[in-house]
């Protein structure tokens, strides 16, 4: 990390330009994910109305349209007394996902010299004991009314449908009835899958 805050500190390199050295982009390929092959989704997601979106997301990673431009911060936001009570989890949560390359951890010195808003962390807990594990929070909608979910242009995002449990249900006992004799199996997943399968694109990261 010594070395890392050195050659920024010299060479004045920008956060985009860092994440796309972290990202491993090369001429040859843009993925940020590489484990994501966009030539199949032309065929997996084949009648999915977002299926060239999903194709460009895999390629270059999840692009943003902002409203405006990134204010320029004065005053960083101070973390959730929630992430602040569980210290320690917090700490512990980032150094995992350091070591599985979702997060970057720098040292705070280096926000000097990147265009970076900052946003607060909290803390979820995700059982009743004290010293359950926790899920960690990235809130973007706080400080208001200057925090990225504000500046987003949503209406360029596609829409998001929400189904009620009973949906599930239903589809339960639909797949029971026509095949009494299978197993029926089901799939889930979770925001953290998608967080970090789904990277964002270099350009954005300084949000």
């Amino acid at each position: 990390m010594a070395y890392v805050k050195l050659l920024i500190q010299r060479n004045g390199c920008r956060c985009g330009r860092n994440s796309l050295v972290g990202l491993n982009y090369t001429c040859q390929t843009s993925r940020p994910n590489k484990a994501l092959n966009p030539s199949n989704y032309s065929f997996l997601l084949h009648g999915y109305p977002y299926c060239e979106f999903m194709m460009r997301t895999a390629t270059d990673g999840f692009r943003v349209r902002w409203r405006q431009e990134r204010p320029n911060q004065t005053q960083r936001p101070r973390n959730h007394r929630s992430a602040v009570t569980c210290g320690d989890r917090v700490a512990s949560r980032i150094a995992d996902c350091e070591a599985a390359g979702t997060y970057p951890v720098v040292d705070a010195e280096l926000l000097d010299h990147w265009d970076v808003h900052v946003s607060p962390f909290g803390a979820v807990p995700k059982g009743d004991e004290l010293l359950a594990a926790i899920c960690l929070i990235h809130d973007l909608s706080h400080p208001f009314p200057e925090c990225p979910n504000e500046f987003t242009d949503t209406p360029s995002l596609p829409p998001v449908q929400y189904e009620h449990v009973a949906a599930l249900a239903r589809r339960i006992d639909l797949l029971r009835t026509r095949f009494p004799t299978v197993e029926i199996l089901m799939l889930k997943g979770g925001v953290n899958g998608a967080f970090r399968h789904l990277h964002q694109h270099a350009n954005d990261v300084g949000w």
